[in-house]
């Protein structure tokens, strides 16, 4: 079986998307021939399905060949030639299209109306849909009124054996020159406008507590940047590394933390959940999306998003926690294990074996003209 995965080679970055060469690997120990995207500066789908001899084609960021952006040419350039390019790959070359949606629209969400058009047709010409909570295949079938058969639930893998871990809290807290008893949140992650960051930095503020500390760390859009440096700049209780962190720096932050916090404002699927969960880590998090699917109570504290009082609240729980904390982190280790990419691949080896849908020519192009 051969299969075209919508992304460059990712093990070629400097930051190294791990979701998918954990499921390129697994795939490829299956027997299955997948191959990368190279780039084409028209119609890449197509060109590379022809060029390969491929007919499964599994879709994840459609965001890269849409070109939704602040700049409305270059989205409309963009989108047009991604429709035409899926046309040409389902209607002439007959290709079976899996699409896994990791988020429900882009962060930023400059065109709301195109962006919803776009995927709302998009999901219902691919073949099948992947989700990767049961949340999320309800939320995805009512926003783009899609029969839920279609969809196929297959769970974000784990990232134990991504990062080194044999740091203890001990001599990561000596290294960043920490307090061994302060009690420390961490936030930490790429800072985008959609991770309110600022939401957690104006909560913490109202927490009036000795020996508490806050650690924002993570590279910010350029765009955010000054703002997030503003709200963090000369405060004793708030640390922050505002730039890129390299793969064996990773576990400083993490075991240095009691606990880690995120904010999403909206969020469909979150690796940085599994992150955390991956480093033994309790959470605090929004009840939002795959977040009430993938953490409960055992090992999250969970709050209303966007609240700032019901964030101040969670933190509060936490610190008055603070004795279970390591046993909710032994939950969520054990949790993040259930995750394994080998059954991750195995779900999406069914996936690709299952039928092509019977949509004719008409219909696909009647799809994407709605």
């Amino acid at each position: 079986m051969k299969v075209l995965i919508s992304i460059s080679n990712p093990e070629k970055n400097r930051q190294k998307d791990y979701y998918f060469i954990n499921l390129v690997n697994q795939l490829r120990n299956e027997g299955i021939q997948v191959n990368y995207l190279k780039n084409s500066l028209l119609f890449p789908l197509s060109r590379n399905l022809i060029l390969k001899g491929i007919k499964i084609l599994n879709i994840h960021w459609i965001n890269s060949f849409t070109n939704f952006s602040r700049k409305p040419i270059k989205t409309i350039i963009g989108t047009l030639v991604f429709i035409i390019d899926i046309l040409i790959a389902k209607i002439f070359l007959k290709t079976k299209i899996i699409w896994t949606i990791h988020n429900l629209y882009s962060h930023e969400f400059f065109y709301p109306k195109l962006e919803h058009i776009v995927r709302k047709n998009f999901a219902r010409i691919s073949d099948y849909l992947v989700v990767h909570c049961k949340k999320a295949k309800s939320i995805i079938a009512q926003e783009f009124k899609i029969n839920q058969k279609k969809i196929e639930v297959i769970p974000h893998g784990n990232y134990i054996k991504n990062y080194p871990n044999n740091i203890s809290m001990k001599d990561s807290r000596e290294l960043l020159n920490i307090n061994q008893n302060d009690f420390i949140f961490l936030h930490f992650g790429r800072i985008r406008p959609h991770k309110n960051v600022e939401l957690v930095i104006k909560s913490f503020e109202e927490i009036q507590y000795s020996g508490v500390k806050l650690m924002i760390v993570g590279n910010p859009l350029r765009s955010n940047y000054s703002k997030i440096y503003n709200l963090v700049e000369n405060k004793e209780n708030i640390f922050n590394r505002l730039e890129f962190i390299p793969d064996d720096e990773v576990q400083i932050y993490m075991n240095a933390a009691d606990i880690i916090i995120l904010s999403y404002k909206k969020i469909l699927t979150s690796g940085e959940a599994l992150l955390a969960m991956s480093f033994n880590k309790p959470l605090i998090a929004p009840y939002l999306g795959c977040l009430v699917d993938v953490l409960d109570k055992d090992n999250t504290f969970f709050y209303k998003y966007n609240s700032k009082k019901s964030l101040m609240k969670a933190l509060e729980k936490s610190l008055g926690n603070r004795s279970i904390l390591n046993d909710m982190g032994r939950i969520s280790y054990l949790k993040s294990k259930s995750y394994d990419w080998n059954e991750i691949a195995k779900k999406y080896i069914k996936t690709y074996d299952k039928p092509k849908k019977k949509n004719n020519r008409i219909r696909a192009y009647k799809d994407f003209n709605r």
